[in-house]
């Protein structure tokens, strides 16, 4: 389980939402219990991906594009 901000969810989703819909990558992402501003993401095994290593690769991307900003 991924736990995520709502925004930090949303810039993932709209990065990779289009390559886990083409890789049949089941996902479950719900409102955290405890902080509304949180979303508890689950992901399963997909074609190519398992989702977790999607989100690796997103916070690199981050934190690269963080490098840049400074």
């Amino acid at each position: 389980m991924l736990r995520l901000s709502k925004q930090e969810w949303g810039e993932f989703f709209m990065l990779y939402g289009g390559e886990m819909y083409k890789d049949k990558l089941p996902m479950t992402a719900r409102v955290c219990d405890k902080d509304p501003d949180y979303m508890n993401v689950f992901f399963g095994e997909g074609c190519d991906h398992n989702g977790y290593d999607l989100y690796e690769e997103f916070k690199q991307q981050s934190a690269k594009q963080g490098e840049l900003d400074v």
